[in-house]
């Protein structure tokens, strides 16, 4: 017969397991919620419309197969690795007596219960620097600039650039023939290229795709910042290159969203300014910006992170790059 006291342990060690189960199975049940509904209905542990749709974009756009393949691999390294350094350590510490001896065993003990997120950053930084500045002469000789903005401008002294050095290392890493070196100069967005296609499959004139933009003027520039419209909608900023370049663009993009497309590179406007009047006027439930790989579109990225910060809006949002030759490179 249990007492009291195992009742009350049992109590608590079962309210210990719910809490220790929760993250999990939060992140199961996110998993089969549309983005909207991920991030407006977060406390809902059911979806309201489950979907794979998630599972299905995961598995079509990452290499999972190398993607486990690198984290058994790397996983196994590290653990040979401690076994064997900890394995050494321990023959020391057991059966050699030496000046420091327990001080240096308080330190070691002492790094096993430092979590991941303490290293994690030094570790990032230490890594970052790996590459000599001496290849970098910012933007031009290897890369016209970087396709998910991961690169920035940094403020600090730096090795002066060595064109030898970069005629080098591109030698020992020549440009792919899909993706070939961009010209030193001139800009990205405006470099010549033909693109190899199958050959098309013949459909029905009966079958043809419809549109599903569902509002007018789409341009950026002149839609009225307080249309009725805006309320209550899935947002879509996108680059007026990309209904050129990506073919389902309606039914993947457009499609139940308010479409707005604008060129950074051509249009003389403050996008920031019209964003942020609409983010402000109206209840938006989620912002995509489609930018197309080329630089110039970066400034749809910027003029929609501009405005999110002006309204002080905290909504769901992501950014979709669209290659030149119509592929998702990045969602």
């Amino acid at each position: 017969m249990r007492t009291d006291g195992q009742i009350k342990w049992h109590i608590l060690l079962g309210g210990a397991l719910v809490l220790s189960l929760m993250p999990i199975v939060f992140a199961i049940s996110s998993s089969f919620k549309e983005l909207s509904e991920a991030y407006g209905n977060v406390f809902s542990l059911i979806p309201q419309q489950p979907t794979l749709n998630n599972y299905l974009q995961v598995f079509s756009r990452l290499p999972l197969a190398q993607i486990t393949a690198n984290t058994f691999l790397i996983a196994v390294a590290v653990t040979i690795f401690k076994t064997v350094t900890g394995i050494l350590a321990a023959y020391a510490f057991v059966y050699f007596d030496f000046r420091g001896k327990n001080v240096l065993y308080f330190i070691l003990i002492s790094t096993i219960f430092v979590p991941f997120t303490v290293t994690m950053i030094p570790n990032y930084l230490t890594v970052s620097q790996l590459v000599s500045d001496i290849y970098c002469d910012g933007l031009g000789a290897c890369l016209p600039a970087c396709p998910t903005g991961a690169m920035q401008i940094e403020e600090r002294d730096a090795a002066p650039f060595d064109e030898e050095a970069v005629a080098e290392r591109m030698k020992q890493h020549p440009a792919t023939p899909s993706q070939p070196a961009a010209p030193p100069q001139g800009c990205p967005g405006m470099q010549a290229r033909v693109f190899d296609k199958p050959a098309a499959i013949q459909q029905s004139p009966t079958l043809a795709a419809q549109s599903e933009l569902r509002q007018w003027p789409c341009q950026l520039r002149l839609v009225p910042a307080h249309a009725p419209y805006f309320d209550n909608a899935h947002l879509l900023i996108a680059a007026d290159c990309s209904a050129f370049a990506y073919a389902n663009i309606h039914q993947e993009f457009i499609k139940n969203k308010i479409t707005l497309i604008g060129c950074p590179k051509l249009d003389d406007a403050d996008y920031a300014e019209k964003l942020t009047q609409i983010l402000s006027s109206h209840t938006i439930k989620s912002l995509t910006v489609l930018r197309m790989e080329v630089p110039c579109c970066g400034g749809l990225v910027q003029a929609a992170k501009q405005a999110l910060l002006n309204s002080a809006q905290m909504i769901p949002w992501r950014v979709v790059t669209i290659s030149t030759d119509g592929k998702i490179l990045e969602d």
